[in-house]
């Protein structure tokens, strides 16, 4: 079989794109996926270092700090959370129909089913 004849070949076709990944290194973010990709997998383009014994304590300004509430603070947060919910299915869609409603356990159900890439 004549090589050259099969390199021509390969050549003369367009590449598909459901064949061709992309890999986009941005400053905070990597993003992987193939070129007909609308969503490509994103991830943090950054390198993890064990902290050095007796090093600093390094605190990322991006990250929201968890906060432990009293049990005050976690009933106003609950209250407004209801309140919330119930403003939002008071409300009507764009096209003007009611918002179906969704329980709770729909929402812990589906969120165990989902997994993170």
């Amino acid at each position: 079989m004549n090589t050259s004849a099969t390199q021509e070949q390969s050549q003369s076709e367009p590449i598909q794109a459901q064949t061709c990944i992309i890999i986009h290194p941005g400053s905070k973010n990597l993003r992987i996926g193939r070129a007909s990709d609308v969503n490509p997998h994103t991830i943090l383009h950054a390198i993890a270092r064990p902290r050095r014994p007796k090093g600093p304590l390094h605190r990322d300004p991006v990250l929201i700090p968890t906060v432990v509430l009293s049990k005050e603070n976690k009933l106003q947060v609950d209250e407004t959370y209801q309140s919330m919910r119930g403003t939002l299915q008071s409300c009507l869609r764009s096209d003007g129909t009611p918002r179906p409603a969704t329980s709770t356990q729909q929402v812990a159900l589906a969120n165990k089913q989902c997994t993170p890439i």
